[in-house]
């Protein structure tokens, strides 16, 4: 379908530091990576398909077996597309030494982790998945009409991870449509301001749908349109090209949750949204003020702000949750994704262990057993046998009180 590129909970984010060396490259790289929260399988039951493979996509979007086959091992880490995009927003703590030119940026078309080598040292500022479902396109220069074909093109082809299976796509493709901006009260379903934002943020909604003085046509609601998630779905050449981009044209970016991005442009050159708005200022000579500019980056914060959804605390565990997403990646005999799910569901459980409300340690232990065995047998291709031991499974935990 291609031919060539913080719904952030606010609590348990990790940044990781690293160095290794890496002789296939000559260099020293210095590796940070910024995870989100941990998954949790078994706190949720699931009443839909769909349920189920939002999960899934979870699972696989913050698993290091997705990217395993990816030269990024020789770089010494275990890199997941949580990596850069925690919760499936964007941070601006990734940083590859020899691949970024600041934190928040990577250069994606190198051959030290890519199958798309361009020759060109060209850093790409990392993008948000959040708000995903009506974002279209995706890629900086919007190349892709869909999540799907971006998610595929990203993990083959950008990480030289393989390809994934169909039920691993669909379910990377669920939970990133799944995932919403940031609540934010002080704009409308048609993305004004409210009565409770701030003046001055106000006085900057006039100045983004004000002509502009050399072109009567054209506001900064032209191209960012309030009522549609601040895009008009369309690329630009808005002069931003450098280091072998320039004169190309890159999507029109969402404003909300902006705060929660930076840098900005498609090669991160901007550090804050002040420095956006003197860019365009001169740009496009608008003529503001200093109180002008001013005006319109407070508008652009309170557009681009909002709060970020908490996780669930102390949720109860739900051992048959176990039962329907090892039946989804079975029914599609899917081996990869068992192996995910057999890992993470062993560990849940295992952490489970001595809680009031859990089973004996023996009765853990058993279907800890069970789940391996499947693994086991999925992985020499037997995935009748697997569907015949999940049955054992689900009649051990159906016996068990609590199950």
């Amino acid at each position: 379908m291609f031919e060539n590129g913080r719904w952030v909970f606010g609590v348990g984010v990790t940044a990781l530091a690293i160095t290794v060396a890496s002789a296939a490259f000559g260099l020293t790289r210095a590796i940070h990576l910024d995870q989100g929260t941990p998954v949790s399988l078994l706190t949720v039951e699931h009443d839909s398909r769909e349920s189920a493979l939002i999960a899934l996509g979870e699972l696989a979007f913050k698993s290091d077996f997705l990217l395993e086959a990816s030269p990024l091992r020789t770089l010494g880490t275990n890199m997941t597309c949580d990596t850069c995009h925690p919760d499936g927003g964007a941070r601006d703590i990734v940083f590859f030494e020899g691949l970024s030119d600041k934190p928040g940026n990577l250069d994606v078309t190198n051959r030290a982790i890519s199958l798309i080598e361009d020759g060109v040292y060209n850093p790409l500022n990392v993008p948000s998945v959040r708000g995903a479902k009506h974002t279209a396109p995706f890629g900086r220069d919007g190349r892709f009409e869909s999540v799907e074909d971006f998610t595929l093109f990203a993990i083959a082809n950008e990480f030289a991870g393989g390809i994934p299976s169909d039920l691993v796509i669909e379910s990377l493709v669920a939970f990133q449509e799944n995932l919403p901006f940031p609540d934010n009260p002080l704009i409308d379903l048609s993305g004004r301001l409210s009565d409770a934002a701030p003046a001055a943020a106000k006085r900057g909604e006039e100045i983004f749908n004000r002509p502009f003085p050399n072109d009567p046509n054209m506001t900064c609601g032209t191209c960012h349109v309030a009522s549609d998630y601040f895009l008009d779905h369309k690329t630009h050449d808005v002069g931003s090209g450098r280091r072998g981009r320039a004169g190309k044209e890159f999507e029109t970016p969402t404003l909300r949750e902006t705060v929660f991005t930076p840098p900005y442009f498609h090669d991160g050159q901007h550090d804050s949204l002040a420095e956006v708005v003197d860019y365009f200022d001169t740009y496009f000579d608008l003529g503001l003020t200093d109180d002008e500019r001013a005006d319109l980056t407070s508008y652009l914060e309170v557009v681009g702000g909002g709060t970020l959804q908490e996780p669930a605390a102390n949720a109860p565990i739900h051992p048959a949750t176990a039962l329907t997403l090892l039946d989804l990646s079975l029914t599609d005999d899917d081996w990869l994704l068992t192996r995910m799910l057999v890992t993470q569901l062993s560990t849940e459980l295992d952490r489970w262990r001595g809680a009031p409300e859990a089973p004996p340690e023996a009765t853990i232990d058993a279907w800890i057993a069970l789940m391996r065995r499947i693994e086991a047998q999925t992985k020499v291709q037997d995935f009748a046998a697997a569907r015949a031991t999940l049955q054992d499974l689900e009649i051990a935990i159906a016996g068990t009180a609590g199950g």
